[in-house]
């Protein structure tokens, strides 16, 4: 069974080819797709309307986009601040 690092390896091999070939949109298109394909398919919309569905995924969204923008400021903090 491959360890953490060999893991990240692969996957690291994964990203860059694709990355290439479809380049940044494609990638984020991916992502989307990954994390909202059964998201939509819940009870609750169902009993929304169109208008409705669409404001709460783009709620959902700019969670999503400044829990990310977050995570990047804090990650860059944090090695500028290890490498001092």
């Amino acid at each position: 069974m491959p360890d953490a690092e060999n893991k990240s390896d692969i996957v690291a091999q994964l990203w860059k080819p694709a990355l290439a070939v479809g380049g940044v949109a494609a990638i984020g298109a991916f992502v989307f797709w990954s994390l909202y394909k059964d998201w939509l398919k819940l009870d609750i919309f169902s009993r929304m309307s169109a208008d409705q569905t669409f404001h709460i995924m783009i709620v959902f969204l700019l969670l999503v986009f400044i829990a990310a923008i977050t995570l990047v400021i804090s990650w860059v903090y944090l090695k500028k601040k290890a490498s001092h």
